[in-house]
This record gives structure tokens, C-alpha cells and sequence, in this order.
């Protein structure tokens, strides 16, 4: 869902978006995950923001096997493909 909304909301290539820093919100444990070292990635100010409004947050390790892979394709306006690949797993995008 962040990669598409990046992409939807605030119009980032679909390789920046897979690229960039990940969250994940615990949801009931009240409790965030977070990258720190990738592209936009949360920074020491907001983790204190976050844990002032009493949420525990977890720092994971720079591109975490925690947050899974992504490979996208975005169907452009001019009726052209732009694949991505997440560069956390193995995998690339190809064309034919």
C-alpha cells in the first residue's frame, strides 16, 4: 500500500517509491517498525514525535528481510510500461 500511494499520492516513479524507506504499523500492539538508513527513511526527530504520542518504535536494520519484496509495472499515460524492481531482493525488472 505505500508503494502504490506513494505513487498515486505523491507521484514518485514506481522505482523511487519501492526504493524508499518502509513502515509498518503494528496496528492493536501499538508499536511501529521503521527503516532508518534507506532513501527517506524515518529520522531520529521523528521517531521522538512517534514516541511522544506513545508508540513503541523498533528500528529495523537497513533494508530489513522483515518488510518483504516489491517489483512493480505502472501502465504510463502514453500507453508505455516502467517496471521496478525492489533492490532489497533479488529480482530486476525486463521487458519483451
Amino acid at each position: 500500500v505505500q508503494v502504490i500511494s506513494r505513487v498515486i499520492d505523491s507521484k514518485m516513479s514506481i522505482q523511487d517509491a519501492i526504493t524508499n524507506a518502509r513502515i509498518f504499523d503494528k496496528g492493536d500492539e501499538n508499536g511501529i517498525c521503521y527503516e532508518m538508513a534507506a532513501p527517506n527513511g524515518v529520522t531520529e526527530e521523528g521517531v521522538k514525535e512517534l514516541e511522544a504520542m506513545g508508540h513503541t518504535v523498533t528500528q529495523k536494520g537497513d533494508w530489513d528481510m522483515f518488510f518483504g519484496g516489491v517489483q512493480g509495472i505502472v501502465y504510463n499515460e502514453d500507453g508505455t510500461l516502467t517496471g521496478a524492481a525492489d533492490p532489497r531482493r533479488d529480482g530486476k525488472a525486463l521487458g519483451y
